[in-house]
């Protein structure tokens, strides 16, 4: 811009210097009126255009200026959204990925896995997370998020179902094979003598291993467990399939479903990251938790 102001201003010179050189060269006679005339009017002409091409670029620059002012005041207000919004749902989507590529969903039971009723269905959940964890997200970051990225925000909670169907799903083999497991533990391996000891075997817990086995290794579990899956596992899912076939497929399909929208959404939230910091030039260690962490100490 600097550059072509200057150009402008050396034309605008050059212009004056042409004007008044016609108008002594007709006031000498060196020039007669007609052509001096026609000279004048084709400079002023130019000098019109000129004028023009200024206007138009200065209203440019202060448009540009007036960008650069209104994305400085805004880039704290991206930078809060990326911090507390964006980049924690790629974190969780990512460990969700990890996770449900490698057959897992992490069903926990509840504190209650047998009610008063006696209907096996503990209340637990996944370790499958939401995107977006309501006490861990800074409201004012989330609603500024959501007035600037509506569609996106409705994937996420598109997502938030996706994740309660998953849930829901769990629960289904939960309640349906529960007590068939129980009967089946406390007839014929209500204890487990394993290689460095004994253990009494929980059938919540052996039910939770047992809907993550498909695709997991269980060498990262305690001893016990690990050598009881290893040498009854496929008794125990081939009762599974016995009494839950439809409800074990069910869960294979939205463990499926929850994968695929996952790499999505998380595909989707990274172009949206790397969007706003290209747009308002914010580096990486400006909103990462390990900047967090060092600017906190």
């Amino acid at each position: 811009m600097v550059n072509t102001t200057k150009l402008l201003l050396g034309l605008t010179f050059v212009l004056v210097l042409l004007i008044v050189d016609v108008l002594v060269s007709y006031f000498t006679g060196t020039l007669g009126e007609g052509v001096a005339t026609f000279l004048i009017q084709a400079l002023g002409t130019v000098a019109t255009l000129l004028f023009v091409g200024a206007t138009f670029l200065t209203v440019r620059q202060n448009r540009k200026t007036i960008q650069e002012l209104r994305k400085d005041r805004e880039k704290q207000v991206v930078i809060d959204e990326l911090q507390y919004v964006i980049q924690p749902a790629i974190d969780r989507l990512a460990g969700n990925i990890e996770k449900l590529e490698a057959g897992f969903v992490g069903w926990k039971p509840g504190d209650q896995a047998f009610p008063a009723d006696e209907q096996w269905e503990p209340e637990g959940g996944l370790s499958i997370q939401k995107p977006l964890s309501k006490t861990q997200t800074d409201e004012a970051a989330l609603l500024r998020s959501k007035e600037r990225h509506p569609e996106l925000h409705s994937e996420l909670e598109s997502y938030d179902t996706t994740v309660d169907d998953l849930t829901a799903a769990a629960r289904d083999v939960v309640r349906t094979a529960g007590p068939e497991l129980t009967a089946k533990v406390e007839r014929d391996v209500p204890r487990f003598d394993f290689s460095r000891g004994s253990m009494s075997v929980d059938p919540p817990r052996l039910l939770s291993y047992l809907l993550d086995g498909e695709g997991r290794e269980y060498r990262d579990l305690h001893t016990g467990w690990s050598q009881l899956l290893e040498q009854r596992g496929d008794e125990f899912r081939a009762l599974l399939d016995e009494v839950a076939l439809e409800e074990r497929q069910q869960l294979r399909n939205e463990k499926r479903r929850t994968l695929a929208e996952s790499r999505r959404l998380r595909s989707d939230l990274i172009e949206i990251r790397n969007t706003l910091q290209e747009e308002y030039g914010i580096s990486v260690n400006e909103f990462t938790r390990e900047n967090l962490v060092e600017s906190a100490t």
